[in-house]
């Protein structure tokens, strides 16, 4: 009966490799021919009805493990769909601010420029430190040297402006004045 049980497994469910399952028609002529007694019928037929009822019980907990995989799959492709769109909103928001950061580090490579040029270093340090951003300061100002920097935020009259611009002499003048002396017969005047 054992025999053929495992016989009857044997010809209906061919399992091949990764528990891929084929299905093998039954011989229901050496079914009856086997199980020639009402008795031998009736168990091989429970047998069947319980083997059946395996593979029922390990499809449906194939189907049940299927809809799990796909109510998790569908949730994670919603979780992308949201990383994605927040990623695309987090881009749109980062490149006004690389513009900016852009503008600003051009600026203060100017303005670092600037004060290494223009600016001695002693004026450039104390309004460093006026604005709290040099904690320490390691040389003097004097105050003339203080004084005589233009602060923007007080511009100087329009005379004091242009009162350096008064003692140059533009080269038509200076050959002027030396023809002039080079007249006199001023001795200074002669090349």
């Amino acid at each position: 009966m054992r025999r053929r049980i495992e016989e009857l497994r044997n010809t209906i469910w061919v399992s091949g490799g990764n528990d891929a399952v084929a299905y093998k028609s039954m011989d229901v002529d050496a079914l009856i021919i086997r199980n020639n007694t009402p008795e031998k019928l009736k168990n091989s037929l429970l047998e069947m009805d319980e083997t059946w009822r395996g593979v029922y019980e390990k499809a449906a907990a194939l189907s049940s493990k299927n809809a799990a995989l796909l109510s998790s799959l569908a949730a994670k492709e919603r979780k992308i769909e949201t990383v994605l769109a927040e990623k695309d909103s987090l881009a749109e928001r980062l490149h006004p601010l690389e513009q900016s950061e852009r503008a600003l580090s051009t600026e203060n490579r100017y303005l670092r420029k600037a004060l290494r040029e223009y600016l001695y270093p002693a004026i450039a340090n104390e309004i460093l430190k006026e604005e709290n951003v040099l904690e320490q300061v390691d040389t003097k100002v004097t105050p003339v040297a203080m004084s005589a920097f233009a602060d923007s935020s007080m511009p100087s009259s329009f005379s004091n402006a242009v009162a350096q611009d008064r003692q140059m002499v533009s080269r038509s003048e200076r050959l002027l004045a030396l023809m002039e002396n080079q007249i006199r017969g001023d001795e200074n005047g002669k090349t």
